[in-house]
C-alpha cells in the first residue's frame, strides 16, 4: 500500500475526508530537495512566492506537478496548471485539497 493510500485509508476509517491528508510537509520537502539545494530549510514558509519569486521556473513546475499527481493520486488538467495556483505552499495546498475533494 502506498503512503498516500495508507493516509487515505486511515483518515477514511476515522470518518475524516481529504482535509485530514498532510499536504504541505511532503510538498515542502520536495521543493527543498529539488529547488533549494543547500539553502536553509526555514527559508521556505507557507507564503514564500515560488514562481513569482524565481525559485521554480516553468520546467521545475512540470516536475512539481508530476510529483503532486503521483504523491496524491490526482490529475491536473492543463487549465489547472498556472502560476497563481502554484505560487505558494498555501495555494498549492488549496489546489490539492480541491482536487482531493472532487475525487472523493
Amino acid at each position: 500500500m502506498t503512503d498516500n493510500a495508507a493516509l487515505k485509508k486511515t483518515s477514511d476509517e476515522r470518518g475524516e475526508g481529504p482535509e485530514a491528508v498532510e499536504i504541505k510537509a511532503p510538498v515542502r520537502k520536495y521543493i527543498q530537495e529539488n529547488f533549494f539545494l543547500g539553502a536553509a530549510p526555514n527559508r521556505l514558509d507557507d507564503t514564500t512566492p515560488l514562481m513569482t519569486g524565481g525559485i521554480i521556473d516553468s520546467i521545475g513546475m512540470i516536475g512539481l506537478v508530476a510529483f503532486i499527481e503521483e504523491r496524491f493520486k490526482i490529475e491536473f488538467l492543463p487549465s489547472d496548471i498556472n502560476m497563481q495556483g502554484f505560487d505558494t505552499l498555501d495555494r498549492i495546498e488549496a489546489l490539492i485539497r480541491r482536487k482531493l475533494e472532487a475525487s472523493s
